[in-house]
């Protein structure tokens, strides 16, 4: 109950936090989807405001992973970004304020960004929860959680394979389940289609290192950005037909943002889920 407690908390305060950011993030003429290329007060400007305003949220994410499994410190961290997504809007704005497809290239550099803030929040989680798991109080602590297996140090063919099948399918049913490019059906899509990607590809290759896993979301983006600079579309006017006539990937309907808040969720509730039937398991035999 605690730590369920916790986790609410540093939602709540997390999400506070970021959405200060908002401001900076916006476009110069207010339409939907945030990207960094894109934000009104600039390139620089978004990157300082989302790491400023996101360090409450990445400490009170260490905090989780140290009281119990290190999957509650990414879960409070993507909960958060996701919100914020979110706030932001879908893709329709991108669409229409960018020259297409050479957009998308920038699309691809900047999910290359995200994923190294997510490697990023990985690495601070792997030094920092053991750190602050010796100065919390144990009344703090969940034991059942932090039993559970969870090293980031931890490598090997087994992480790369079971984060291929969480991308794949991922990616796939993400492709499928995205029509359009509202808000609440690309973040929706996202978290349920590399929840069920995570979930499987963990239960079909368990290992302790979710770290390829949880980065699928942003990789399977990157694929499906690339498919889109790959189709040799001339004009903009070219890729807003396409898209109209529901003949682009619905994966590449979601932008970096999205991916790196509502993917990369999903997939840590994934892993969660794949976690808990392995404890279930393995206490019965």
């Amino acid at each position: 109950m605690r730590q369920r407690l916790l986790i609410g908390i540093v939602c709540a305060a997390g999400t506070a936090c970021w959405l200060w950011a908002l401001p900076w993030l916006r476009p110069v003429d207010a339409s939907s989807g945030i990207t960094l290329f894109d934000a009104g007060g600039g390139f620089v400007a978004a990157v300082l405001m989302l790491g400023l305003c996101g360090l409450p949220a990445l400490a009170g994410a260490g905090v989780v992973a140290a009281a119990g499994n290190p999957l509650a410190g990414v879960f409070t961290a993507a909960f958060a970004l996701m919100i914020l997504a979110a706030m932001g809007g879908g893709s329709q704005g991108f669409l229409w304020r960018n020259a297409l497809p050479s957009g998308y290239g920038w699309l691809i550099i900047e999910a290359m960004i995200w994923l190294a803030a997510v490697v990023g929040l990985f690495l601070t989680l792997m030094h920092a929860a053991p750190r602050l798991g010796r100065l919390l109080p144990p009344t703090m602590k969940n034991e059942q959680h932090t039993a559970r297996r969870v090293d980031f140090k931890a490598g090997g063919l087994r992480s790369l394979i079971s984060g291929a099948i969480a991308g794949g399918i991922g990616g796939f049913l993400a492709s499928v389940m995205i029509q359009s490019t509202t808000t609440g059906q690309i973040v929706g899509a996202l978290l349920t289609a590399f929840l069920i990607g995570a979930l499987i590809g963990q239960l079909i290759m368990p290992q302790s290192n979710p770290v390829v896993i949880l980065m699928s979301p942003l990789l399977a983006g990157v694929v499906a950005y690339g498919i889109v600079l790959l189709r040799g579309y001339a004009t903009t006017d070219e890729v807003l037909l396409r898209e109209y006539a529901g003949q682009l990937p619905g994966a590449a309907l979601a932008l970096p943002l999205h991916y790196a808040s509502a993917g990369v969720l999903g997939a840590c509730l994934g892993v969660g889920f794949a976690q808990s039937l392995d404890h279930v398991r393995a206490a019965e035999s």
